[in-house]
């Protein structure tokens, strides 16, 4: 059956002489995997450069919810990008907010409301121009939303704690190890009350950044099933700062 969609690139391999097998989170399908033939040919009309990490396209696909992976009849852009290839921070954000984004998204099935979240935001990365900083933390906050385990309560004199395996605002320090202490606690409940166009009013250290992001993807970890080893968090941090 033939279906349109807007998709969001995850990952491209290269398949026998000239195509190539393409993971995508799709608005119609959720995440699915798709067979683009003849692409890497010198006749191809289109390009390669359309399955790059983070693209977002328009598809025409051969759909077929019986098979693993699906055929596209056409694509092309839905947005192209004026700054994220050629900006280091932005192209490092993305880079970033991808590969979470393969570990975190499995469902192979719509969810409308996170898609467009998803799009919007990387239109938005693409188009802003200020405080890029703490946009991947904002926008990680944001995605436990969409996703099923954004934090329960707020920080409070009554509740300075954040307990990371339960998900919850405490009152007491947790009896295991894996919670955010006050300072921190305070930050995650600021994030979760900002929106992208009041990112200007949170102010961090290199170091609380560092602290704050490595707590949210272990957060990640205890709450989406086999979330580990983002490699990039580190050369991200480097190079914001």
């Amino acid at each position: 059956m033939i279906q349109k969609t807007k998709a969001i690139v995850f990952k491209s391999t290269k398949y026998a002489d000239s195509s190539m097998i393409v993971q995508m989170y799709t608005a119609e399908f959720g995440r699915q995997s798709f067979i683009v033939n003849g692409i890497r040919s010198n006749k191809s009309k289109q390009k390669a450069g359309l399955l790059q990490a983070g693209t977002l396209l328009d598809l025409v696909t051969y759909y077929n919810d019986s098979k693993n992976i699906h055929r596209i009849k056409e694509m092309q852009y839905a947005h192209i990008y004026r700054s994220i290839p050629f900006d280091i921070v932005k192209s490092s954000l993305s880079i970033f907010l991808i590969e979470v984004l393969q570990k975190a998204l499995k469902e192979q099935e719509a969810n409308p409301i996170l898609f467009d979240y998803l799009y919007d935001s990387f239109v938005l990365l693409d188009q802003t121009q200020n405080f890029l900083s703490n946009f991947h933390l904002l926008f990680l906050i944001k995605l436990t939303k969409h996703i099923g385990f954004w934090p329960h309560g707020t920080y409070s004199i009554a509740t300075p704690y954040f307990d990371l395996e339960q998900g919850d605002f405490v009152s007491d320090v947790p009896a295991h190890k894996f919670f955010l202490e006050n300072e921190e606690s305070k930050l995650l409940s600021q994030f979760q009350n900002t929106s992208f166009s009041d990112l200007s009013n949170i102010h961090l250290s290199s170091h609380h950044r560092k602290q704050l992001l490595k707590h949210i993807l272990l957060y990640f970890e205890f709450h989406v099933e086999h979330f580990s080893n983002v490699k990039s968090p580190d050369i991200l941090e480097q190079i914001i700062n």
